[in-house]
């Protein structure tokens, strides 16, 4: 019976020495391939495995690595879970980054064993590494691997060194509230969210059409929302009332404040009626 396990990439912007320095600190077996085949890695060359990961970067606004989890269920036992562990990453790197340099390092926290890598971003041709939204789900799902099934569905059981709500909508959790199944934006909802500034910075074509915006700290293309809610396909009602449960990442205030913003765009605002202006004209007296 095969081991269930999660693949989750962390965001972009990563430093290189920063996240190699992540990596090794208290870390079981540092393993690294800089160009020279795999080999053990000493915390001493922290820093010229830094410059290697980023080697190709000059010039470059991308990030300097790319900084993938991988996680085993708790119990499984320290050689069975190390050997796996280095087995799916590299069945990852086969993947999505094929001959660019890495390091990784066997993580223990809390009863499980897992894995944290940096590979390089920026590859020999100058080109990053680019995730579409549906390769990031085919991750989560471990399409990339037939030695482990995907820990999907079994909530923060599958990654609780994550427990930490975000506090902040997910990029897919916005595609279903915002984007319909047809793809096409949800006019009232959209409309409540520029209304209360949750959206701004918006960027058009010369068409007047919308490209990208900003939500949360980051900007977000609409291109996107409409990947996941194909890849996703979001429950088409876009009910996230309390009776169903809510997107996975969510905190209670993030469900709530989805909820207000829905409530707003069905129910139409009572509209308080203008005072009418009258002009008061001196009659004269009699």
């Amino acid at each position: 019976m095969k081991l269930s396990a999660v693949a989750k990439l962390m965001k972009a912007g990563q430093e290189a020495l920063r996240t190699v320095r992540y990596v090794a600190k208290t870390a079981i077996g540092l393993r690294a391939d800089l160009g020279f085949g795999k080999m053990p890695l000493r915390r001493q060359q922290l820093s010229w495995a830094a410059q290697v990961l980023r080697a190709f970067r000059e010039g470059s606004r991308a990030s300097e690595v790319r900084h993938l989890v991988l996680s085993v269920p708790k119990g499984t036992p320290r050689r069975a879970a190390i050997k796996l562990l280095f087995e799916l990453f590299e069945d990852w790197r086969a993947t999505y980054s094929p001959d660019r340099p890495w390091v990784a390092g066997i993580h223990f926290h809390e009863g499980r064993y897992h894995l944290h890598s940096a590979v390089a971003n920026v590859g020999v041709d100058g080109r990053p590494l680019k995730f579409k939204p549906h390769q990031v789900v085919a991750m989560a799902d471990m399409k990339f691997t037939d030695k482990a099934v995907s820990a999907k569905g079994t909530g923060k059981k599958g990654l609780p060194i994550y427990t930490k709500a975000r506090g902040k909508l997910a990029v897919k959790d916005l595609a279903a509230l915002v984007v319909d199944t047809d793809g096409s934006i949800k006019n009232e909802v959209w409309k409540q969210l520029k209304k209360k500034g949750a959206v701004s910075d918006f960027r058009n074509r010369k068409d007047g059409s919308l490209i990208s915006f900003f939500f949360q700290g980051r900007r977000i293309r609409l291109a996107t929302l409409k990947h996941f809610v194909e890849h996703l396909q979001p429950d088409s009602s876009g009910n996230t009332g309390s009776s169903s449960p809510p997107p996975s990442g969510l905190s209670s205030k993030d469900v709530q404040a989805i909820n207000d913003v829905l409530q707003q765009a069905s129910v139409p605002q009572a509209r308080t009626p203008a005072k009418s202006k009258t002009r008061t004209r001196n009659t004269p007296k009699l």
